[in-house]
């Protein structure tokens, strides 16, 4: 019975870590992520202004109230199979290395529910820019 409880609770700590490190790995993700479109949209402004604002002003809904100006960022359905197809992984490991349930991958397939805005942001980089998420998970320790 001891050794039952032992385990128990060392398994619920070791999903406990997990689970923090895949959130620090997304929240790192994000971040590289972020950098990336800065540094691309940088090098967009630097080459040629006019055609950065102007691209600028046909991607984006930019509202002013207050003298506060916000961006409206609409993000495209994500095909999940396909994105995952492409990576050559299965359901299970392609939600255990990016972090998803596999239930919630199966379910995004399905059509039975949609990815949240986060999962999509997520869902997004993997399909555009794959590298950086290698390039954030290669230091992951599990």
């Amino acid at each position: 019975m001891e050794i039952q409880q032992c385990l128990s609770y060392e398994n619920s700590t070791r999903a406990r870590t997990r689970a923090r490190i895949i959130g620090l790995l997304q929240q790192r993700l994000i971040k590289l992520a972020v950098m990336e479109a800065k540094n691309h949209e940088r090098r967009a402004k630097e080459e040629d202004p006019e055609a950065y604002f102007k691209s600028l002003n046909e991607r984006y809904s930019v509202k002013f109230a207050c003298n506060v100006s916000l961006r409206e960022i609409e993000l495209p359905e994500v095909d999940v199979y396909t994105l995952r197809s492409k990576t050559g992984m299965t359901q299970a490991h392609f939600a255990s290395y990016y972090g998803f349930t596999a239930g919630a991958v199966r379910d995004w397939e399905q059509g039975k529910r949609q990815p949240s805005r986060t999962a999509k942001l997520l869902l997004r980089v993997i399909e555009k820019m794959p590298y950086a998420v290698d390039k954030a998970l290669e230091e992951r320790v599990l």
